[in-house]
């Protein structure tokens, strides 16, 4: 169960007290969900986790950075919840404000929103996008390394530089990393676009077998 007391749990809520770790785990968990509200629920369960000594993932700042220790338990909760669909059923306090009856109990953040045609691409295309950098990393993982860690830093930073700093690495090791991640990037987007071109000729090879039978 949660231990807030538990020495490995004491060396969290150390880590927490600093602005830019919190920040850094947020920004990581948004690019994770796609959705800011999920991005903090993501963080809270992984925090949980890390802070319960019997699921086994306490952070052992001898083997790894706290972030790069939350960033993996951030992974696997995610790989999870995609999985599970842990939040298809739940009603989000946001939309029932749009559905009250008085137009005064509350402002509605969602007026300003995109259509909903336009939201839902949107989230299609994010969708996609992660899926194919999950497809990335499962091929740089072992092979490329330096690679992975560039790319994860990216996630949170927006400059080359500050990756670098991040990492401890030079700057143009940043960049021979950001070269390598295009290269195999661009192969992995083709194997899915051939994969997607064979699935839907299937599909429209069985449609066609069942509208004409003879």
């Amino acid at each position: 169960m949660f231990d807030r007391d538990a020495p490995s749990s004491r060396k969290v809520f150390d880590e927490l007290a600093k602005d830019t770790v919190r920040k850094k785990l947020h920004r990581y968990a948004v690019w994770r969900t796609g959705d800011d509200d999920d991005a903090k629920d993501l963080v809270a369960d992984a925090l949980m986790l890390v802070c319960d000594p019997e699921e086994k993932k306490t952070w052992d700042p001898a083997e790894k950075s706290f972030f790069a220790h939350m960033r993996r338990v951030l992974d696997d909760l995610a790989v999870i919840r995609k999985r599970i669909g842990s939040r298809r059923f739940e009603i989000r306090e946001r939309d029932l404000i749009r559905k009250t009856p008085d137009p005064h109990a509350l402002p509605d953040p969602a007026d300003q929103r995109a259509p909903p045609d336009l939201e839902l691409g949107g989230h299609f295309e994010r969708a996609w996008l992660r899926g194919l950098a999950e497809r990335l990393l499962q091929r740089l993982r072992g092979r490329d390394e330096r690679a992975v860690e560039v790319y994860e830093a990216a996630c949170i930073e927006a400059e080359p530089a500050d990756q670098a700093r991040q990492l401890g690495i030079p700057v143009e090791e940043v960049y021979e990393a950001h070269r390598r991640l295009r290269y195999h990037g661009a192969i992995v987007k083709t194997e899915w676009e051939r994969a997607e071109a064979a699935r839907m000729s299937e599909l429209q090879r069985a449609k066609d077998e069942t509208e004409d039978p003879s």
